[in-house]
């Protein structure tokens, strides 16, 4: 256990030396992938409060987004890993030629989760699971479509215990981030944080936390799949 624990926080020590050695290609990427799907996941939500009949379309997009989102984030995390150099424009070629791989085995998962959905919110959520493994499995193994589903479906089943802890100390830190944030804007401005702003805020924590925790996962898989799992 003190190992599992120790190779937690040397891997998030990793993390930090990787945001702080990559940071302008991190930057880059926030700016042009992840802000704008995560925008436009937003105003699918909003849309979907004003129009009911398009919250199914938001709960099929949000697993394929999530997915291509962090691609980019996973492409560097590697070259990180392996100590390889790399330029900017490479890795816009790399994501861009691996996307649809992504995006389709995604869009059936997301497919599936919405009918698991449908009988039960559950159900749903381990569709959630058994999808996620996909945009690593595209970079590290690179596996053709039906092979990606089959070893996402199977990560997922195997891995579910570190995932859910990891998830469930993501969200923790995301809702401290975001309360802290928040509760410092509402008292130097002594009012409730406009919306408006506490959309952008959550923008601004997506693109600090996100290329954080795609790299912990990128390792965990990594390591995952070395030892053959």
């Amino acid at each position: 256990m003190q190992g599992g624990i120790r190779g937690i926080f040397v891997t998030i020590g990793e993390a930090m030396t990787f945001y702080k050695e990559h940071f302008w290609a991190v930057l880059v990427f926030s700016l042009s992938v992840l802000l704008p799907l995560d925008i436009f996941l937003l105003i699918i939500k909003q849309l979907s409060i004003l129009l009911p009949g398009l919250d199914n379309l938001y709960y099929v997009l949000v697993p394929v987004v999530f997915a291509v989102i962090q691609l980019p984030f996973i492409l560097i995390s590697v070259m990180f890993i392996k100590d390889e150099p790399f330029e900017i424009r490479e890795i816009y070629s790399m994501f861009f030629g691996r996307i649809s791989n992504a995006y389709i085995a995604s869009l059936f998962f997301a497919l599936l989760m919405y009918l698991l959905t449908m009988i039960s919110k559950s159900l749903g959520i381990v569709g959630f699971f058994l999808a996620f493994s996909i945009p690593y499995l595209v970079v590290l193994k690179e596996y053709d479509l039906f092979t990606n589903i089959k070893k996402s479906t199977g990560l997922g089943i195997q891995k579910c215990v570190q995932m859910l802890a990891f998830f469930c100390c993501s969200i923790l830190l995301y809702w401290t981030i975001n309360s802290a944030v928040s509760a410092g804007i509402g008292f130097l401005i002594k009012e409730t944080v406009p919306e408006l702003l506490f959309l952008f805020l959550k923008l601004l924590i997506d693109m600090l936390l996100v290329p954080f925790g795609v790299y912990i996962l990128t390792k965990s898989y990594s390591n995952w799949l070395t030892k053959g799992q």
